[in-house]
């Protein structure tokens, strides 16, 4: 389960920062369903989130990995903008979006409120 949480956080920051859409993390939600024998809920309520704004789903994923730690998770998440850069997935300047976007956002990396995210 404290895998989850950390990979629900990482995906929560990823959406915050613009490193994955809206509908990469319901299908990522999805993929932890079929792949689980019990599932925890608050992943399944994430699945059904399809029509809910950006906010409501960070606010759930967030919510759901409160417990993790935020200088670990965001570090982990700036290791997937950089894979994401070496792979050729992203640009450098949708790299630089991303990573001033996490690092303004978790500004107070101490801080483990949800996000507010700049669009």
């Amino acid at each position: 389960m404290d895998l989850v949480r950390k990979l629900t956080r990482i995906y929560g920051l990823g959406l915050c920062c613009g490193l994955w859409s809206k509908a990469e993390v319901i299908q990522w939600c999805d993929k932890l369903i079929e792949a689980s024998d019990s599932p925890p809920y608050e992943i399944i309520e994430i699945s059904l989130m399809s029509k809910a704004k950006i906010d409501d789903i960070e606010g759930k994923l967030f919510e759901f990995s409160s417990t993790v730690d935020e200088e670990y998770t965001v570090k982990l998440t700036l290791s997937v903008i950089h894979e994401k850069l070496k792979k050729h997935e992203l640009t450098i300047e949708e790299s630089i979006k991303c990573t001033t976007r996490l690092l303004v956002n978790r500004g107070g990396i101490g801080r483990r409120n949800t996000l507010n995210c700049i669009v």
